[in-house]
């Protein structure tokens, strides 16, 4: 038993120095910028749009546009290879949500601008145009703050007692706490702030009393804990298991403890699924167009699709189905490549999980600012540690060829 605990305090320790070796590095190829984090705290406030704007633009898609003008007087860091054929995935997603708008009644712009405006975020951020890390230190913060001012009645509640305030809607804020935690993890010092993290971010997402999101949550953590050392083969099998699991939870869990009291507003959501598939159906294969994944119930009322792949295929069809999910798939999976997935590249990849499964029950979840961060945020921390590991390996040699010259007489 002492042997035991032994190695597993050492095991501790070792983990331990390897974050503090990762963070020094990340620390260099990714200063804090503060006004980059103030900048990234509002990028939380989607309930807020500002009057008077081209568009009506909510403050979030303000805070980016300023964001990748900030990313103007900087210089890029690093040369991102999946870009050549990451540009043309995102080109012909636009492209087909585009030519399916070309038809009367279809108001598509804005939703068009917020795409290329997500592409040029990505881009600044993987360019190291624009820090990550302070981004991303900046929302998780800006989660924080609103839950203070939710609960100390400042912040808005649009919905019925459960955490939302800036963020201003339920599923909204539910995708954030799912999705920042895990971003977060990357550029932690010390080991056990890593479960500190995790656990502060699953109460505070409990509090939004998204099932769905908890769920995709506790889906990328085990992806953290079960696939370290699983080859590409195993962790697409455990991808496949994890589908089986939401299904299996979705229905027999959906209304149980604490969710017991939600047959009203399930009900409600499925015929919001069911009016979905068949516009879904009727969309198929080239897509209605961009704005058009909204469906009429009750009296003409209008409802968001509650089902983020089927929300792709309405408004640009399998193209833009297939382009999307294979960009999130390639930038954070990346089966063939020679890097070793550290700790900081998992996290990224459980973060792209949680998205994927909160795509399944959520309206909006791939277009979206969380989105666009993670696929930067991967980027980024695969570059760095692509950079590290090439500095350990010059180090390497260098010794190696230091002790040749050694021996020679």
């Amino acid at each position: 038993m002492t042997t035991a605990i032994t190695r597993l305090r050492a095991a501790a320790r070792t983990r331990d120095q390897h974050r503090q070796s990762v963070f020094a590095h990340f620390k260099v190829e990714q200063p804090i910028s503060w006004l980059q984090v103030l900048l990234g705290a509002f990028l939380i406030a989607d309930g807020v749009a500002l009057p008077g704007t081209p568009m009506n633009l909510p403050l979030p898609e303000i805070i980016m546009i300023g964001l990748i003008a900030l990313s103007l007087v900087g210089q890029s860091r690093y040369r991102q290879a999946p870009f050549a054929y990451l540009v043309p995935l995102a080109v012909v997603a636009v492209g087909s949500m585009v030519i399916a708008s070309e038809m009367p009644d279809v108001d598509w712009t804005r939703r068009v601008t917020r795409i290329v405006l997500l592409i040029l975020f990505v881009t600044c951020l993987a360019w190291g145009r624009l820090g990550a890390r302070s981004v991303v230190m900046g929302m998780a913060g800006g989660l924080a703050v609103n839950a203070g001012l939710f609960y100390l009645g400042i912040a808005p509640d649009t919905y019925g007692g459960v955490l939302t305030g800036f963020t201003g809607d339920k599923n909204v804020a539910g995708l954030m706490h799912a999705i920042i935690p895990l971003l977060v993890v990357p550029f932690l010092k010390r080991q056990w702030m890593v479960p500190t993290v995790l656990l502060l971010g699953f109460g505070l997402l409990s509090l939004t009393g998204s099932r769905t999101s908890l769920t995709a949550f506790g889906l990328a953590v085990l992806w953290m804990v079960l696939t370290p050392r699983r080859g590409p083969v195993i962790r697409g099998a455990v991808l496949g298991l994890y589908f089986w699991v939401f299904t299996w939870l979705e229905d027999n869990f959906a209304r149980s403890l604490i969710f017991e009291d939600r047959d009203g507003t399930d009900h409600l959501r499925a015929r919001i699924d069911e009016a979905a598939r068949v516009k879904t159906d009727e969309a198929l294969p080239w897509g209605l167009g961009a704005s058009e994944s909204t469906v009429l119930l009750q009296g003409e009322q209008q409802f968001f699709y509650h089902d983020s792949y089927r929300a792709l295929a309405t408004e640009g069809g399998w193209i833009l189905v297939i382009a999307i999910v294979a960009i999130y798939v390639m930038i954070a999976f990346r089966p063939f490549s020679r890097l070793p997935r550290t700790p900081a590249i998992i996290a990224c990849e459980s973060a792209t999980v949680a998205i994927l499964f909160c795509a399944l029950k959520l309206g909006e979840v791939f277009i979206t600012i969380v989105g666009a961060l993670a696929l930067g945020t991967t980027l980024v921390v695969r570059s760095m540690e692509k950079r590290r590991l090439e500095q350990i390996q010059g180090l390497m040699s260098l010794g190696t060829n230091e002790q040749r010259l050694d021996r020679v007489p």
